[in-house]
């Protein structure tokens, strides 16, 4: 192997961006949402669908990194949404009240109602923007748990770090040496 060789989650990190970036925005681009029942509930599963994968080839153990591929993929389109319209189809919105909204700093003004078929509610530019600051929080955070190796024992509500391999063996050949 290559000493300064691009690890495959790396990789895929640069993939979700670009899935997001291209494959989605196109979709929410070209798709009216508004006229699509459910169509905000399908749109969250277009982001995470090519990640599923990795459970089924890497194991249930890299479901953070999932979470992070997904999530990331939504940032790009919530984040990129109308510079990619600027770029694919050459529509001209007005980028700085856009990002205003985006980012949170036009207070309770709405822009566009989400529709997840079930439940349906506005959308205010302090929900879009706390829900992008949460996402780029639980990028970071389960990419640094994922680096870090931490896990959370649900029933003792302990934050760990899984034994290794040569700890387990050194465990065993002491209990055999005790008896």
């Amino acid at each position: 192997m290559r000493k300064h060789a691009i690890s495959s989650e790396t990789k895929l990190f640069i993939f979700s961006i670009f899935y997001g970036l291209f494959y989605v925005n196109y979709i929410d681009l070209v798709v009216p949402g508004s006229n699509v029942p459910g169509y905000h509930f399908w749109l969250a599963i277009t982001y995470f669908i090519p990640f599923i994968t990795i459970i089924f080839t890497w194991g249930i153990e890299k479901w953070r990194l999932v979470i992070s591929l997904g999530l990331t993929a939504s940032l790009m389109n919530d984040l990129f949404y109308y510079p990619i319209s600027l770029v694919l189809f050459g529509k001209s919105p007005d980028l700085i009240n856009w990002y205003l909204f985006q980012l949170g700093l036009k207070s309770f003004e709405r822009a566009w109602t989400f529709n997840a078929g079930f439940v349906t509610f506005p959308i205010t530019s302090i929900l879009m923007g706390t829900a992008i600051y949460l996402r780029i929080a639980l990028i970071i955070g389960l990419t640094i748990s994922r680096r870090l190796n931490v896990h959370f024992n649900w029933r003792t509500r302990n934050i760990n770090r899984p034994m290794t391999k040569t700890v387990v063996t050194e465990r065993i050949t002491f209990k055999a040496c005790e008896q």
